[in-house]
């Protein structure tokens, strides 16, 4: 029987260097140290200049970039919410997330509800992998037994 791998070293062959790391980490502390200068103010009010110096994209890029990220940090945050409400009722994660799947397909036409579902169902297969393993976490994942 294959011995369980740690999760460093499953993600070992996609670590980033050391140097990739000091990089990324002045990176996160300029950002960090611009968002409390500018915590007065809305974040769309000041990210986008701060991306297009740091990217040196143009300020149409930086501000698409900028409502990407606020919409994504919005949709985080609700869903965070109502999985916790959800579980203060009673509900598991995984009854919660078939919940969501379902919501977000039904208004759908039945091919279209069938991509989605697959695209789906192939990422929970690709996140599966990684997390167990390679191809045998895949298969565990999906039987629940140790190949």
């Amino acid at each position: 029987m294959e011995e369980k791998k740690m999760a460093g070293e499953m993600i070992s062959q996609e670590a980033i260097s050391l140097d990739e790391a000091q990089q990324l980490k002045s990176i996160m502390q300029d950002f960090m140290t611009a968002y409390v200068q500018n915590q007065d103010k809305e974040v769309a009010e000041w990210l986008p200049q701060k991306l297009q110096a740091s990217l040196g994209v143009s300020l149409e890029e930086a501000q698409a970039i900028t409502q990407q990220l606020v919409a994504t940090i919005k949709y985080n945050e609700e869903s965070a919410r109502s999985l916790a409400e959800a579980k203060s009722r009673g509900m598991t994660r995984e009854a919660w997330v078939s919940k969501v799947i379902r919501e977000d397909v039904q208004n759908l036409p039945e091919e279209e509800q069938k991509k989605r579902l697959a695209e789906v169902y192939a990422a929970f297969e690709e996140v599966n992998a990684s997390v167990l393993g390679g191809e045998n976490g895949a298969e565990t994942a999906a039987t629940g037994e140790e190949v």
